[in-house]
């Protein structure tokens, strides 16, 4: 096992491709083991075109790639090539989007299973499945036997999926039951098993789309962003085996400090995860006609979790409520009071009365521009009306015997003017707005994926804001 600080250190040579053109290059590159830095390199060039060449680079950094072999002979392949700075007219430094090394030309025949071993980065929706305790030098010791190891299991669109809890043994057999391990990040097992030839480049180079969707889903349910950031892919038949390894370029949320890894953060259970409702949520997820709302939504939401400014965190959090409420509601043609002819008939009443009292043509004008707003639903009624057709359960964002219209106007009420001005109101006020809309987007989601109420965890609900509190009364 690679420790977690060794540096990985590889020189090449190969053609730099710009568009149309193309210069042999030589190059030396370094990357980290089990991290999500980038893969740094070093590039030079002896020919005349390599400035050009490497000046394009800063302008269209995603259509610039390198093939070519390392000194050990492995072929390598490197797409989305970001120059930190171009030194004279043969130097560049910068950094790599994907990075492919390996057995590059391996090639699986149809319904040949390629195996496929992925790091991501870490998730509270993974617990790890040995007891441990902390050491004073930083390390862990775990305690007791393995127990069989199950991940949260589901049909990824490409194959067979399995995410786990991933240690890096240090200093020790992993056998040994008092063994000293850094916990660093999650494993995912994908096994696919093509209809067609596929090169093992393919695979890889398309991985991070392969899982984008499924791990958008964990990142929504664990309230952090998981991300791939490299992977192993083999291809085996009788005779021998053929590997390649990639790495990506990735970026996993605004996180400063350690995010929690427990229990309460997320809104299922691990061990529920585990047990089959993942499988029904992703497999629900993928064939839902609100799928397309449901990934506009998410962004925001796990925005509004990440470091930042309680504005931000205010504004991401209200920003996917009105995608659920706009996306939603179109289902429903929620957004106008009257029909398309009875509000242009009425319209044109309330022009003509307009024109009549106001002899500034301008401001007539600028008047009858704003008609067309007469006919939109308010946000609030579009909200009550999709809650209540769609059976959300509320109570779990409010206590009893409350005046629900009330208290979601008052909200809308600080988010206008949070929008319009920029104020807010500081303190647990504010805290609990946020925290409710949080909580609102989610069940709601939660809800169009047909995860049943006994399934959510209550506890990642009531950590922040009691449901029994209500500060304005």
């Amino acid at each position: 096992m690679i420790n977690y600080q060794t540096n990985n250190n590889f020189f090449a040579q190969g053609l730099y491709h710009s568009g149309q053109k193309s210069v042999p290059v030589q190059l030396t590159g370094n990357y980290k083991s089990f991290s999500d830095d980038p893969v740094d390199i070093q590039v030079w060039s002896e020919e005349n075109d390599a400035i050009e060449v490497f000046d394009s680079s800063m302008r269209y950094p995603y259509s610039i790639w390198f093939d070519g072999k390392t000194e050990m002979g492995e072929s390598l392949w490197m797409m989305g090539i970001r120059p930190y700075q171009i030194t004279g007219s043969n130097h560049l430094d910068g950094s790599v989007d994907i990075f492919i090394k390996g057995n590059l030309e391996a090639t699986s025949k149809p319904n040949q299973t390629i195996h496929v071993h992925a790091i991501t980065s870490q998730s509270p929706v993974i617990l790890p499945e040995w007891r441990y305790i902390q050491s004073y030098d930083g390390t862990t010791t775990r305690l007791g036997d393995e127990v069989e190891r199950n991940g949260i299991n589901w049909e990824n669109n490409q194959g067979k999926a399995k995410l786990i809890d991933y240690y890096e043994f240090v200093n020790a057999d992993k056998n040994d039951r008092h063994t000293s391990i850094k916990i660093r990040t999650n494993s995912l097992f994908l096994t696919i098993i093509p209809i067609i030839e596929t090169e093992i480049k393919a695979i890889l180079f398309q991985l991070p789309r392969f899982l984008y969707e499924d791990l958008n889903l964990l990142s929504f349910i664990g309230r952090k962003r998981i991300v791939c950031t490299e992977a192993t892919a083999r291809i085996s038949d009788d005779n021998s085996n053929s590997y390649a390894y990639a790495r990506y370029r990735t970026w996993g949320g605004f996180y400063n400090l350690p995010s929690e890894q427990n229990f309460l953060r997320p809104l299922i259970h691990p061990r529920l995860l585990q047990q089959g409702v993942f499988s029904n949520l992703i497999s629900t997820y993928k064939a839902s006609p609100y799928k397309k709302i449901i990934d506009r939504t998410i962004p925001y939401i796990l925005t509004s979790y990440e470091d930042g400014y309680v504005e931000t965190h205010l504004v991401n959090a209200y920003a996917a409520l009105e995608s659920m409420v706009d996306g939603i509601g179109s289902f429903y043609e929620q957004d106008h009071l009257l029909g398309k002819r009875s509000f242009k008939h009425l319209s044109s009443k309330i022009k003509d009365l307009i024109t009549q009292e106001i002899l500034d043509i301008d401001i007539a004008n600028g008047i009858s521009k704003k008609i067309p707003e007469l006919n939109r639903r308010s946000f609030l009624d579009r909200l009550l009306f999709l809650l209540n057709i769609q059976g959300v359960n509320t109570s779990l964002v409010w206590p009893p015997n409350i005046d629900e219209s009330k208290e979601f106007q008052e909200i809308i009420t600080r988010r206008n003017l949070l929008i319009h001005t920029g104020l807010i109101d500081r303190g647990d006020l504010c805290d609990f707005d946020l925290n409710r809309v949080q909580k609102l987007v989610e069940i709601w989601i939660l809800k169009l994926l047909d995860c049943p109420d006994e399934k959510v965890n209550l506890l990642s609900l009531y950590r922040d804001a009691p449901i029994n509190k209500i500060l304005h009364y």
